[in-house]
């Protein structure tokens, strides 16, 4: 690109970033992830058994994973961490519910 072209691409990409964080605008909201899947942070997952919820061992592991990656959605190192399934055991739970009432 010309050197005018290269100018006006800076100034647009700083006047956007500008009013996106003016407006409330999130980087982490940049990459936003479906929550019934595994997120767009992802790096790793531990195998579920069933529907049960993570035993001690895997909250550890869980813990570990958070601290060392972040949260698989929003990227955040701090706070709780659910021990849950992707998909959550209570979007599984809804939509058999739903299903059911459709057979009905």
């Amino acid at each position: 690109p010309s050197d005018t072209h290269a100018k006006q691409l800076l100034v647009d990409v700083l006047l956007g970033t500008v009013a996106f964080k003016l407006t409330g605008g999130s980087f982490r909201t940049l990459m936003p992830s479906d929550l019934i899947k595994p997120g767009a942070l992802a790096n790793q997952s531990i195998p579920a058994a069933g529907m049960q919820y993570a035993t001690d061992e895997k909250r550890r592991e869980l813990i570990r994973m958070f601290r060392r990656d972040g949260c698989h959605h929003c990227g955040k190192t701090m706070g709780p961490v659910v021990g849950d399934h992707m998909p959550p055991n209570k979007h599984v739970v809804q939509k058999a519910e739903a299903l059911a009432t459709q057979l009905v």
